[in-house]
């Protein structure tokens, strides 16, 4: 009698892994207007720097300076673009602040 070898177990194939649900991209950011709203304007110094200018000068630093600081460039480059615009220029020159 022949004896019947038996069969190597059938190795199973490496299940596929999964794809993760493709997500949707976010939304982009619509571009902003080029005029921004008057009440909302932007810092344009470096608050560390203005609080180590009056640091220096042993003095302290209020939450609301930066923007008043802000507020004053804000002021300063609106008037010389005005000096700029009534000169018939479009270069706002040091001689305009």
């Amino acid at each position: 009698m022949a004896t019947k070898k038996k069969a190597a177990p059938k190795k199973k194939a490496p299940a596929k892994k999964k794809a993760a649900p493709k997500r949707k991209a976010p939304a982009k950011k619509k571009a902003a207007s080029k005029k921004k709203k008057k009440g909302a304007m932007e810092i344009l110094v470096v608050g560390s720097k203005v609080k180590e200018v009056v640091k220096a000068n042993n003095m302290r630093a209020d939450g609301m300076l930066i923007a008043a600081v802000s507020a004053k460039v804000h002021e300063l480059l609106e008037a010389g673009v005005t000096r700029a615009q009534n000169n018939k220029r479009k270069t706002v020159t040091p001689n305009d602040l």
